[in-house]
């Protein structure tokens, strides 16, 4: 469901819980991910994928121990939004990375016409209008930055026979790769396609209608000039991985800005959202992998949750976004 944003509950008082559950369900865009009574019971939800894309919390759950166990579990997802559910909101709450305070009924009351109320429901349907909006197609494209991790390679062999060989924009691509596979991914990806496909070595210029994969054991990075080059960066791993996701789009979004379309495809944890969230500052477009079609759906989860892509399609859609932005030469 790329359409909707997926909202958990907790909520102490069963009452309470439903009449809340059921307003939630009928709010155009969102889709009731759980609810439950407890922290612990939270916490159990959340150490399975998918993380919803926002948590709402009774005020009277965080008593006992109860903030700190959700504090220490926000550290592990940063990206989640919080907001806390208070029948007196304008007392003082409890300090905490809250996205906001909203007002909910006392026990055995029904809630307002009007909830979700205040920044909650600024939040969701921004949110939800973020998911359903069309992908923007009036953008010029002059590259196109793949990332992926966990089931990338079968994802790239089921990509590369659909870009066409006048493709106008270069493509680059950063498979997490361990020493000695990266040479056989790219003549996997070479005999695959009609584009011409290497690894990426320092200074080589960034050319329309090539696909270059970064090198094991180095992050390749774009450097600028009147032709962008090929830059590898033996700086340390980021999220555990090297290469990583996050460079090449930190200094894509410093070469092209906007003019860049990222697509963050099937791999576990979060690499790639801080560099997405860079190039989104900066005007580009990003394309995120479907939960369904991933085999994992870390990666691109976290850049959805992060409220980051403009379009969320299935594998076999994504070639075609690409085609579509990036453009054909000749």
């Amino acid at each position: 469901m790329s359409g909707t944003i997926r909202v958990a509950l907790i909520e102490t008082s069963t009452h309470t819980r439903r009449a809340l559950s059921s307003r939630l369900a009928g709010f155009s865009g969102i889709e009731l991910a759980w609810a439950v009574p407890t922290v612990a019971m939270a916490l159990d939800k959340l150490r399975l994928p998918p993380i919803p894309g926002a948590l709402l919390v009774d005020v009277a759950a965080l008593a006992d121990g109860g903030k700190e166990t959700i504090l220490a579990a926000l550290a592990a997802h940063p990206e989640l939004p919080v907001f806390l559910l208070d029948p007196k909101p304008g007392d003082a709450a409890p300090e905490g990375p809250w996205a906001g305070v909203v007002p909910k009924p006392l026990s055995g009351q029904e809630p307002p016409p009007d909830w979700p109320a205040g920044p909650l429901r600024e939040f969701l349907g921004r949110a939800a209008a973020s998911r359903l909006a069309p992908f923007m197609t009036g953008r010029k494209t002059d590259v196109v930055l793949i990332g992926l991790s966990t089931g990338g390679p079968t994802a790239l062999e089921k990509l590369a026979p659909e870009w066409p060989g006048n493709l106008a924009t270069p493509v680059l691509v950063v498979q997490h790769v361990m020493a000695g596979f990266d040479h056989s991914l790219v003549e996997t990806i070479a005999r695959r396609t009609r584009l011409a496909v290497s690894l990426g070595r320092e200074g080589a210029p960034i050319l329309p209608g090539t696909v270059t994969l970064a090198p094991a054991g180095r992050h390749m990075v774009v450097r600028p000039g009147a032709v962008p080059t090929i830059g590898l960066d033996d700086g340390p791993p980021e999220q555990s991985c090297k290469p990583a996701v996050d460079p090449l789009f930190r200094s894509a979004a410093e070469v092209y800005g906007g003019r860049a379309l990222a697509v963050v495809l099937t791999g576990m944890g979060e690499d790639g959202l801080r560099g997405a969230r860079l190039l989104k500052e900066r005007g580009a477009a990003i394309l995120a992998q479907d939960e369904k079609s991933s085999v994992v759906w870390g990666m691109p989860g976290a850049v959805v949750r992060a409220g980051l892509a403009d379009k969320v399609v299935p594998l076999g859609e994504v070639s075609r976004e690409i085609v579509m932005r990036a453009g054909l030469s000749g």
